[in-house]
């Protein structure tokens, strides 16, 4: 661990400690290493919950919503600029490095800031926190003397660059975790029980430990490493009553 890093584990572990009752904690947006300090953490602290969100499922960087694990958590304050590029012209070409430029030198910090992502030639979108967002949009009119054009946009109404992805259809003894994720992953159920306690498995960008924790439709699983699942539809029970259901993997 780094100089930075072992800063940043204090820094946290402190404000860990002093929540109190039923505070919420909001992070700014962490990279990957201190994601995974920070969830370490939070594996000791079995009172609270978490959910871990960048505005779309497979964010590089994300923020974190730490609330008492009795209740259910809301997302991070996570919202999304799209920016418009098209009055650059034809020719001119802009690269997303100096657009992370020109609004860091707005002022906006690097921890308000999660990824940058090319939507087209001419369109990005930098996922941010709601307060960032809003001094963007008024204040990022220009690169240069190439006018730019910004709006703030609700991350799930956003249209990203595909992912891979494909259909998985099979069944399930029941609508466990492990069951389904041992499905859509190719994994046996043990390992998949495993790898859930291990604190690699998401639902709904929520931390979650149990392997009999139950699904249903709409469901997103985020496994570190792997890739997502949705659970797209629960069709029905087979002759020797398993439980049908159709997924959506993302890679």
């Amino acid at each position: 661990m780094t100089e930075a890093e072992i800063l940043w584990q204090e820094g946290f572990l402190t404000r860990l400690q002093s929540l109190e009752g039923d505070q919420d904690y909001q992070t700014e947006f962490l990279d990957p290493g201190q994601l995974r300090i920070a969830e370490e953490a939070l594996r000791k602290y079995s009172h609270l919950g978490y959910t871990a969100y960048g505005g779309y499922g497979t964010a590089r960087r994300v923020c974190l919503n730490i609330f008492p694990a009795q209740r259910e958590g809301g997302l991070p304050p996570v919202t999304a600029v799209k920016i418009d590029l098209t009055a650059a012209g034809k020719g001119t070409r802009i690269a997303p490095d100096q657009v992370r430029g020109e609004i860091l030198r707005l002022g906006i910090l690097w921890e308000e800031l999660g990824d940058l992502v090319s939507l087209s030639e001419k369109e990005l979108v930098f996922f941010t926190l709601e307060r960032a967002a809003r001094a963007i949009c008024r204040r990022f009119t220009a690169i240069g003397d190439t006018p730019v054009q910004c709006n703030e946009v609700e991350p799930a109404k956003l249209l990203l660059p595909a992912q891979r992805c494909r259909q998985v259809r099979g069944s399930v003894a029941s609508l466990r975790l492990d069951a389904i994720i041992s499905l859509g992953f190719g994994l046996s159920r043990s390992r998949a029980a495993l790898v859930t306690k291990r604190g690699l498995v998401k639902v709904n960008w929520r931390a979650v430990a149990s392997p009999a924790t139950r699904l249903e439709e709409g469901d997103r699983i985020l496994f570190a490493g792997r890739g997502e699942l949705v659970v797209d539809a629960v069709t029905g029970k087979t002759r020797k009553g398993r439980r049908a259901l159709t997924l959506t993997k993302f890679s």
